[in-house]
């Protein structure tokens, strides 16, 4: 006879608690003391599974290279003990935390859903918690995010003037439907645990050149595709020998030979050279390359 398992997951807080219903939910999560109130006044959710809430920022808190070096460590320290992970996040942030750990988490085989909560305890938080737990329960495997009734592979996420954009996997109506995906696995948990805070984004004119920032260790030219910079702007430049640098939005030089050009956007580049910079910071090359040949 087929014995059903009920499923565990590992909740994680980073900002994004107040959501709406009881006194204690709106008021969201400020310390880790009220971490076990607001579970009881989420009833509903204790439902779906075995939870273990984990504090990691109060509300209020947005993504920063330390909270996601934070994430990563509980993700490398419980994260075989979990059939899912959950990322409840602050809304303005959440999609730069799940980029982030799209490329942290190297290999895995159980799913981990980032989804934006709220700051004042608007509905559509609660609906996305729900919602991403279910998600977490279910044959899949890999870094997601989840907002609304829309499933996104994580790495692929941009941001437009029209709001979020990137591949979606899967949406949910009356259940979860996935298209094409990563399914479960035994697959052995593998991340970065280390990240290189001092990255810098610097837009680079057509005409003169861009300095470059003091005590970083990485910086990324974003360049206007339309007004690319002359061969004398890029002769100009001057780059520390200890300084890794990416261009994005148009074609780089083929000299300094530490200058490597990648299809990412500009904010998803620079959080993938923290990432390279913290695991190998004389192998980043080969380190960005492969996160972004990896298939959308």
């Amino acid at each position: 006879m087929f014995a059903w398992k009920r499923p565990r997951l590992g909740l994680l807080f980073v900002g994004g608690t107040a959501l709406s219903g009881s006194a204690i939910l709106s008021h969201g999560i400020r310390e880790a003391a009220e971490v076990r109130p607001w579970m009881t006044a989420a009833g509903e959710i204790n439902m779906i599974a075995d939870l273990d809430p984990i504090f990691i920022s109060p509300l209020g808190t947005t993504a920063t290279p330390a909270i996601w070096e934070k994430i990563a460590t509980v993700i490398h320290e419980h994260g075989d003990e979990y059939d899912g992970i959950v990322v409840l996040h602050e809304p303005t942030t959440a999609a730069m935390t799940a980029i982030a750990l799209s490329a942290i988490v190297q290999s895995t085989g159980i799913p981990i859903v980032i989804t934006p909560g709220r700051e004042h305890g608007e509905e559509g938080g609660r609906a996305n918690l729900i919602n991403a737990l279910q998600t977490a329960t279910i044959d899949l495997a890999g870094v997601v995010f989840l907002d609304g009734v829309k499933i996104f592979h994580a790495a692929s996420l941009t941001n437009s003037r029209l709001g979020l954009d990137g591949h979606v996997i899967g949406r949910i109506d009356f259940g979860i439907r996935l298209s094409k995906h990563e399914k479960r696995s035994t697959k052995v948990l593998r991340l970065i645990r280390h990240l290189e805070p001092r990255v810098a984004i610097v837009s680079f004119p057509p005409f003169g050149s861009p300095l470059i920032p003091p005590r970083v260790r990485g910086v990324v030219f974003s360049l206007d595709p339309l007004a690319p910079p002359s061969d004398a702007s890029w002769r100009a430049v001057r780059i520390p020998s200890n300084v890794a640098v990416v261009v994005v939005g148009g074609p780089a030089p083929k000299v300094p030979p530490n200058i490597l050009t990648i299809m990412s956007p500009a904010r998803t580049a620079a959080i993938q050279l923290m990432v390279a910079l913290g695991e190998r910071p004389h192998a980043w090359r080969t380190t960005l390359k492969s996160m972004n040949s990896s298939p959308t």
